[in-house]
């Protein structure tokens, strides 16, 4: 079986999705007899690409639809990966293009991964009849007589020096919530109740230079320990995870948070590390190794008797064997795609007669998706609202905002037009060089939009506009498939969604 990884850019391919999700079980799906890639969606064809199975990882665009639609018409099980939670935050007007992004792409998909029984029940609020697969990160095996030796010397140079190196590692921000770092600080008060708990306690933190801003560098000064930060790469996070006694990994309940993986645990734990996590409880799972509180930890390394330790090393292997196996992840998801292949329903028969695919050019859009649905020959529309200025097949504005709608055809998109509809347009002038029809030959092409009206008057019409000009462009095509190009950050909300 060819399976296909969409993703978003070739940086995409360091980031821990790609490298720990992906990366860790292509050698086991090969021993399988299946063939994993992934693939920038830069240099993707849907035209031309030929797959078993494709799956959309974090290419929140319509490229990422209009590819699979593509190949969903040509039998190939498409899903996609949703491992972080941009989509149940429904009181979240910022999350609106990720909801309207997923509410498109659903209908077309066959099936879904995610990394938590959590975020398998987002998923069924887009499609409940939708296969979900709950895929674990795997980690990557380590010898029990190295693990053992780390473990030893670990607690035993915590116990002499009376010293507990704490760390915390990762990407320590987000767009769009208040994670990493700032769970970090708002749990420096658990770190405070466990001073005086009979050892020192001090704290390294690695992570992306852009999570240090002048907010969190104050709050980590404020926490009531000596903390030192240094930039994340995998070498410096081994490194720490190496010599730290400890990684204090607090989580935050937000649905974000809870929608994540185990692997950050698993990690630390594959060091040697103890692991202590206060707040939402992510890591319930490995609860006969993970501490819920700085405390008592501190007091079983104090005795000697942690509850990873050399003689528990039996305990993680359970743990890894059914949370974390590359090789019970691959097989796993291996027998997932294969039914989802074998059903050869990848979209429902309906929609399989729309052959025709369009981008409608929301408020903000990009000349690289512009030029994506060039290539599979989708037609270029602009909507009212859109700013961008690119060569598009038809053009819909009005003298009266949310009330006049005209739609202008260009002349090369005239030949796409249903041949009955033909005969209704007349020629009406030019516009940036192109010729343009439309039913009443009264109006002149126009290049005005609705842009310049108020932002709560455009969110009032956007959704009815975008009905409208879907049943018009269905009206003077035939049957399309219409996705909405929509980047803003403000809540336009399409018809779909």
């Amino acid at each position: 079986m060819k399976i296909a990884i969409l993703i978003p850019s070739e940086d995409y391919r360091a980031n821990a999705g790609a490298r720990i999700r992906y990366g860790r079980i292509a050698p086991e799906l090969e021993n399988a007899g299946h063939e994993l890639t992934l693939i920038d969606i830069a240099n993707f064809n849907p035209l031309l690409a030929d797959y078993d199975s494709l799956i959309v990882s974090k290419c929140h665009d319509v490229r990422a639809i209009l590819s699979a639609v593509a190949l969903a018409r040509r039998g190939c099980a498409v899903g996609v990966d949703l491992f972080d939670d941009y989509f149940s935050q429904i009181e979240d007007s910022r999350m609106t293009r990720y909801r309207s992004w997923l509410s498109e792409l659903a209908p077309v998909l066959s099936f879904a991964l995610c990394s938590t029984p959590a975020m398998s029940e987002v998923v069924r609020r887009y499609r409940p009849d939708l296969p979900v697969h709950v895929m674990n990160d795997p980690t990557a095996p380590v010898d029990d007589a190295v693990l053992a030796q780390a473990l030893a010397r670990k607690i035993r140079d915590a116990r002499q020096h009376r010293t507990i190196d704490l760390c915390w590692f990762g990407i320590g921000d987000n767009p769009h919530f208040r994670v990493g770092l700032s769970d970090l600080a708002a749990f420096g008060t658990r770190i405070a109740a466990s001073l005086g708990a009979g050892m020192a306690l001090r704290l390294t933190v690695a992570t992306n230079l852009r999570a240090a801003s002048a907010d969190s560098l104050a709050a980590l000064r404020d926490l009531p320990l000596p903390v030192q930060l240094v930039e994340w790469s995998e070498e410096r996070e081994a490194e720490l995870l190496n010599r730290a006694t400890a990684a204090f990994l607090p989580i935050n309940a937000q649905a974000f948070s809870a929608a994540k993986s185990l692997n950050r645990a698993i990690t630390a734990l594959r060091a040697g590390c103890q692991v202590v996590s206060n707040g939402y409880p992510l890591y319930a799972p490995l609860a006969p190794l993970v501490y819920r509180d700085l405390e008592s930890m501190i007091r079983d390394i104090v005795s000697g008797d942690p509850i990873f330790r050399p003689a528990t090393i039996d305990v993680y292997r359970d743990l890894v064997a059914q949370y974390a196996s590359p090789e019970r992840e691959a097989n796993g998801l291996g027998t997932f795609l294969a039914l989802r292949v074998a059903d050869g329903e990848a979209m429902p028969k309906a929609r399989l007669g729309q052959w025709r695919t369009a981008i409608v050019h929301g408020s903000v859009t990009t000349g690289t998706i512009h030029k994506f649905g060039q290539s599979i020959d989708a037609l270029a529309i602009r909507s009212p609202f859109c700013r961008a200025k690119l060569g598009y097949d038809v053009l819909f504005g009005g003298a009266v905002p949310g009330i006049d709608l005209n739609m202008f055809i260009s002349a090369r998109a005239m030949s796409k037009v249903l041949p009955d509809r033909r005969e209704q347009f007349r020629s009406i002038g030019r516009l940036n060089d192109q010729e343009f029809f439309a039913p009443n030959a009264d109006r002149a092409p126009t290049s005005d939009n609705w842009i310049d009206m108020p932002l709560g008057a455009q969110f009032a019409v956007y959704a009815a506009t975008m009905g409208r000009i879907r049943e018009q462009i269905e009206a003077a095509f035939g049957p399309t498939e219409i996705v909405v190009s929509e980047l803003s950050s403000q809540p336009f909300v399409t018809a779909s969604a």
